[in-house]
């Protein structure tokens, strides 16, 4: 199965920069680094992946035209779940664009799930950056 490129911290080559497939993944401590991110430059991402993260629920309305999936574990002891429920929550209530899986059994390591599961590939391949 054909992968996307998944880009993490900020070390953007030059071809991913110009690329209108840009789809950004982060796991926490980046991960509310990555909404910030969304938040005040949508237009650079074809989606974002925050993982056991959270943000601010003021910048949700900033994310709406972002195709988000959100993944964090029920038993993270680490970042309180409440912090991407809520974020979730804002960011459906602005009309957005998010998915949101839970691992029930999964304390701080979800992206240990995340990343195995040929779903997420399937999902990141199908956005494309909107360019204006």
């Amino acid at each position: 199965m054909h992968r996307p490129h998944l880009v993490s911290g900020n070390r953007l080559p030059q071809t991913v920069r110009n690329s209108n497939t840009l789809r950004f993944c982060c796991r926490h401590p980046a991960t509310t680094a990555l909404v910030i991110l969304g938040s005040r430059a949508s237009e650079r991402f074809a989606a974002i992946v925050p993982i056991c993260g959270g943000g601010n629920p003021a910048d949700a309305e900033k994310l709406k035209n972002l195709p988000i999936w959100v993944f964090h574990g029920a038993k993270d002891s680490v970042v309180p779940i409440a912090r991407s429920e809520q974020m979730v929550e804002a960011i459906k209530a602005g009309g957005g664009n998010v998915e949101f899986t839970i691992y029930p059994e999964v304390d701080h390591n979800s992206w240990t799930e995340a990343y195995a599961d040929p779903k997420l590939y399937e999902w990141l391949l199908k956005h494309k950056r909107n360019d204006k």
